[in-house]
């Protein structure tokens, strides 16, 4: 993988960052101020792993991204989701209906991975 390719992938875990942080600043998460100030304005599409989104396999990963991986059970904040330029989704198979995040990350950083190396 190129630096330029390093540079490009930037792994964002959302509810982690909320967790670890522990604060709020006007009235807006954290991560909607990541998103919002810094992301953005440097020309990073953000990617929301959540259901009901595009299939991660159709997702073109050769772009400057960030993916942001929400917590189990709920997933992504609303505003995230709302922020998001786009809601990827890891498709699932039987009574499955979602992984744990780890697992969704692991999966989705493979994909981007997968779709570089070509």
């Amino acid at each position: 993988m190129t630096k330029k390719h390093i540079l490009h992938m930037l792994i964002v875990i959302a509810e982690l960052i909320k967790v670890i942080i522990g604060v709020r600043r006007s009235g807006k998460s954290i991560m909607l101020d990541l998103i919002q100030d810094e992301l953005k304005e440097k020309g990073v599409f953000i990617l929301a792993a959540d259901m009901g989104g595009q299939p991660a396999a159709k997702i073109d990963f050769d772009m400057p991204c960030a993916i942001v991986i929400g917590a189990e059970g709920s997933g992504v904040s609303e505003g995230v989701r709302k922020a998001a330029d786009l809601i990827v989704s890891i498709p699932q198979k039987g009574r499955i209906q979602s992984l744990n995040a780890s697992n969704a990350a692991a999966v989705l950083l493979y994909e981007a991975l997968r779709q570089r190396r070509i």
